[in-house]
């Protein structure tokens, strides 16, 4: 927690957006309350109130924050080789907190549709697979697929390498990942255009 305390409508609601992510990720949205997320950036409690309405409303803005990242990331992406490092890089540099999040909102038992209610980063990563002579649906389903995997190992690839004995660090892993998924990602598409012309 910072000792300055933010100025402006626009410095308060980042700050607050900012200490909500973190505890979030941490604890889970059930176990924080409003308190702690103004004590954290360091405003008036009231002030969550004010710009939020609730906390609530300021978890589905976190997300949101979120998915504009994740969409902005894709609609940047020139070059289909591009995606799987530049969304582990993503995950792992930028948003480690968001899959602590997901995972959260997931075993607090949420609906899909309460935490995505409309389509957001996956979608977006699914247009950016979208190529000429590629299936619509099969890219939507490889980034559900894909998006999944990455998910899961930003979670558990700790955990994972170490139950699995493997005798390497994880910046090694990440990049056999990364490879291995590129090439499976190539693959598919490949096939998907060869299957629709």
């Amino acid at each position: 927690m910072s000792d300055e305390k933010p100025t402006g409508k626009t410095a308060t609601i980042e700050a607050l957006l900012d200490a909500a992510d973190e505890l979030f990720a941490e604890k889970g949205p059930n176990s924080v309350t409003v308190r702690e997320i103004s004590q954290r950036a360091n405003v008036n409690h009231g002030l969550v109130h004010r710009h939020f309405g609730s906390k609530e409303t300021l978890l589905d803005q976190v997300l949101e924050r979120h998915v504009r990242a994740f969409t902005k990331l894709m609609s940047n992406v020139s070059d289909s080789n591009d995606i799987v490092p530049d969304l582990m890089r993503e995950l792992q540099e930028n948003r480690p907190s968001f899959v602590r999040l997901l995972a959260f909102l997931m075993l607090e038992r949420r609906e899909a549709l309460q935490i995505a209610p409309r389509p957001g980063g996956v979608a977006s990563f699914a247009r950016a697979l979208q190529g000429p002579g590629i299936d619509e649906e099969d890219t939507r389903k490889l980034a559900a697929i894909m998006s999944a995997f990455l998910y899961g190992w930003q979670l558990f690839r700790e955990f994972a390498v170490t139950a699995a004995g493997c005798e390497t660090d994880l910046r090694g892993m990440d990049d056999d990942v990364e490879r291995i998924l590129a090439g499976v990602l190539g693959r598919a598409l490949k096939q998907s255009a060869s299957t629709t012309t």
